[in-house]
């Protein structure tokens, strides 16, 4: 079930969100390295502008989960419904969400360029951020708490147990041979 929030975030960006399966391929056809990285926008904007420029660099995205409001103000937007109430508060709630808009414009003029996509999240049961999701031939390592995505994959290469995947985290270090 999606949580009035999350509801809230795909009905503001105006699209639809679709995450893709991922299909296995042969080895002639095998997928490259995903990487995302989960954060939020109440991590300090020096870490965000690293994670952006990291990101940047290995073709990652980086998401969030909806819009970069405050607690009040996403507290406010949770506790009423929008198409339930008069028009004087349905103008209210439209200028919170261009509000968190006008936030995502701020942090893509400083560099850090944020995907909503609260099914991502949901997903996988994200609960802490920074949370690093490499994904490979239908497989994911999650790890949670890296700053820095190299450092992150030499990590995951050494908890995974899927072969293919722990070549495919040393290259992306920059270990492989």
């Amino acid at each position: 079930m999606q949580s009035k929030w999350d509801l809230l975030a795909l009905i503001a960006t105006g699209c639809v969100l679709v995450t893709s399966a991922l299909v296995k391929t042969d080895e002639a056809h095998a997928e490259p390295l995903r990487v995302t990285v989960a954060v939020s926008c109440v991590l300090p904007d020096e870490t965000l502008l690293s994670l952006a420029r990291q990101s940047d660099a290995a073709l990652a995205r980086l998401v969030v989960k909806g819009l970069p409001l405050t607690d009040e103000e996403k507290a406010v937007l949770s506790s009423r419904g929008h198409f339930a109430v008069s028009q004087k508060i349905q103008e209210q709630n439209r200028s919170l969400v261009r509000t968190g808009f006008a936030r995502l414009a701020d942090y893509a003029q400083k560099g850090i360029h944020l995907t909503i996509d609260p099914v991502f999240f949901r997903e996988r049961a994200i609960a802490f951020v920074p949370t690093v999701v490499f994904a490979l031939e239908g497989k994911e390592v999650r790890l949670t708490g890296f700053t820095n995505l190299k450092h992150a994959a030499r990590y995951g290469a050494k908890k995974t147990d899927d072969a293919a995947m722990r070549q495919a985290l040393k290259t992306f270090a920059g270990d492989a041979p």
